[in-house]
């Protein structure tokens, strides 16, 4: 069992926490009360329109969209370079595919006039 001591201790400590916890809630209400204050002069629309924040809330938000920024380019910096490198890579198998195709098509031209040929000397070979 805890002795006559510890059992004081143990309860100064948790009359000391029971204050400190007791002065951050007055402070908060405080806080509270001086934004309501704040907030009276302005109309029912108005205060609709306008929201309250904390200095280091905002200049959390401003740190964190500056290192958006600075990483937002860069990521999309390398994803444009991948981008463009595929392109380039579609661009040249496309040429490779119309050189291609350019080149079936001389081949079926020389093919076409060796048949008309063939049949020419073949008609010819029949009349006589």
């Amino acid at each position: 069992m805890a002795s006559k001591e510890e059992l004081t201790v143990k309860a100064t400590s948790l009359v000391k926490e029971l204050r400190e916890n007791l002065q951050s809630l007055v402070r908060e209400m405080r806080g509270y009360e001086e934004e309501q204050q704040t907030t009276s002069f302005l109309t029912a629309e108005e205060q609709q329109r306008v929201l309250l924040v904390q200095k280091s809330d905002m200049e959390r938000l401003a740190s964190e969209a500056m290192m958006l920024k600075e990483f937002l380019h860069k990521v999309l910096s390398t994803e444009y370079i991948d981008a463009m490198s595929k392109l380039t890579q579609v661009e040249t198998e496309l040429h490779g595919a119309i050189r291609e195709k350019e080149e079936a098509i001389i081949e079926s031209k020389v093919a076409l006039q060796r048949a008309e040929a063939v049949i020419a000397d073949y008609e010819q070979e029949k009349q006589e």
